[in-house]
């Protein structure tokens, strides 16, 4: 039977400028560069089109670092049949003067920007707000990843009326507002982000802690879901937990299970 996922999310670095105490990925500013030019190509250029949804989601770390791979993975994808989202923090990098127009001509590609209390300690709003008009002026749809994170201001009430007062144009996007502006929670990790040091038997029962907590994410093997270091991984959010080695599924930077196609009729 035929399985389609819901998207291609590629990881492209670890490296942020922000470097969030909770991030879901352990991005730093000083992580390496991450993926390839032509591993992008290696990877995504088999995979139809016919098998997934038709989005790719670029995202990281902080993919306007490593612009020269996004750019190549926007045509790629885009002479593949594909479209491209990218998940931001709103990194200054995202606002040199010919960015936008570079990734116009490649591909095309909307706008998601993640805001938080922890991005905004170091990204201040007037740079968001002179991305959302650049964005806006060059035709560009763009949306909102709002983290709440628990007695931590701004919240995400905040950030959506703050948006909606500095860009009325929001207001007649034709989005839906959940779409528009996605409210995300924090979720704790409930193992350690220090390398592992105990035996297979204690990692597993860690693993299946993660898997049991209701309050851990549900949505598994929903995604084609590629990271930094080039492997396939179950979901977003394992990079940063220091079990990485124990559930990736193969390393895609040199081969895959079978053909990438023959991953959309391996999951569960």
């Amino acid at each position: 039977m035929m399985h389609r996922f819901r998207s291609i999310i590629i990881f492209l670095t670890f490296r942020c400028r922000v470097g969030c105490p909770t991030c879901n990925v352990n991005a730093q500013p000083d992580a390496p560069a991450g993926l390839s030019t032509e591993w992008i190509e290696h990877f995504l250029t088999p995979i139809s089109p016919a098998r997934s949804p038709g989005y790719v989601i670029w995202t990281g770390g902080e993919p306007f670092l490593a612009f020269e791979t996004l750019e190549a993975g926007i045509r790629i994808a885009g002479n593949r049949g594909y479209h491209s989202e990218i998940l931001t923090s709103g990194d200054e990098s995202a606002l040199q003067p010919d960015r936008l127009d570079r990734l116009i001509s490649a591909g095309p590609f909307h706008l998601r920007i993640s805001l938080d209390a922890e991005h905004q300690q170091i990204i201040p709003m007037d740079r968001i707000h002179a991305l959302v008009d650049s964005a806006l002026k060059h035709n560009v749809p763009v949306a909102f990843t709002l983290r709440a994170i628990p007695d931590a201001h701004p919240d995400p009430a905040e950030i959506r009326d703050t948006l909606i007062r500095h860009h009325p144009a929001l207001r007649h996007t034709g989005v839906p507002l959940s779409r528009l502006f996605h409210v995300i929670p924090t979720i704790s990790s409930p193992v350690d982000v220090t390398p592992l040091t105990e035996s297979p038997k204690s990692t597993r029962s860690r693993i299946h802690s993660i898997v049991d907590d209701p309050g851990s994410c549900r949505l598994g093997f929903q995604d084609i879901v590629i990271g930094p270091d080039g492997r396939l991984y179950p979901c977003c959010g394992l990079f940063g937990l220091g079990i990485d080695e124990m559930i990736h599924a193969g390393n895609a930077l040199t081969s895959v299970p079978g053909t990438p196609d023959e991953l959309t009729d391996a999951r569960p």
